[in-house]
């Protein structure tokens, strides 16, 4: 896969975790699911309905995804970032980033590492 569309699941999970839907997001997982945060590993669905849930009292942050491509099995999601200030609607930051994940014989997300 080089710069291929990106899986229609990756896409259902940014919509809803952007607008934290924690009940959409734990709809495309698997529910045994390993997240990879940085150094951590958490593991089942209810962890994928937390982070869904999370929301910054100061900041609207969105996430887009932009590419995928396919490298050694995995799937190497290209996002950009957006976050503005709520108060003023002002851009607080905005940076591009790359997330991994896998999807299961029944095409839900069942491994995924994020930033």
């Amino acid at each position: 896969m080089d710069h291929d569309e990106v899986p229609p699941v990756i896409r259902s999970l940014f919509e809803a975790m952007n607008v934290h839907d924690a009940d959409a997001a734990a709809a495309v997982v698997d529910p045994n699911i390993e997240i990879l945060v940085g150094p951590h590993v958490v593991t089942g669905v209810e962890a994928i309905r937390e982070f869904a849930l999370q929301d910054d009292p100061a900041l609207r942050v969105v996430n887009t995804v932009s590419s995928c491509e396919e490298r050694d099995g995995k799937l190497q999601v290209n996002v950009h970032r957006v976050t503005h200030w709520r108060e003023s609607g002002e851009l607080s930051s905005e940076e591009d980033l790359i997330m991994s994940f896998t999807l299961t014989s029944d095409g839900r997300i069942g491994w995924a590492r994020i930033a």
